[in-house]
């Protein structure tokens, strides 16, 4: 999701900012349909054949959908060329990161009486 960073240079008074805030939004729609399109051809193959499926005793097929983290959790994400539970584990572990690093520069500067 890219809203939360470039949704204010809509606004912004540069027209190289705000072309490339709308390049970035292209980019991720066409992502975000591209994606709902094969999710509906998958969808529509697997409705297709789930009476046969029952037969066989395979009920629980909804879970080829979703994606599988590194740890081989379930995210809850459809599956897709990137996988968005790794992605955002790593953000996290990217954050933490960032706010121990900068606290550790903070100690550094200030000692105990760091803000």
């Amino acid at each position: 999701m890219v809203w939360p960073y470039i949704g204010l240079a809509g606004r912004s008074s540069s027209l190289v900012i705000r072309m490339a805030r709308n390049m970035i939004l292209s980019a991720n729609n066409e992502i975000r349909h591209a994606t709902l399109k094969d999710v509906r051809h998958i969808i529509k193959l697997y409705v297709k054949a789930l009476p046969q499926l029952k037969k066989l005793g395979l009920r629980e097929l909804q879970s080829i959908f979703q994606e599988v983290d590194s740890d081989g959790k379930r995210t809850g994400y459809i599956v897709r060329a990137l996988n968005f539970g790794d992605f955002y584990k790593k953000l996290d572990q990217y954050k933490t990161h960032l706010v121990d690093e900068a606290n550790q520069k903070l100690k550094d500067k200030f000692g105990d009486k760091a803000p």
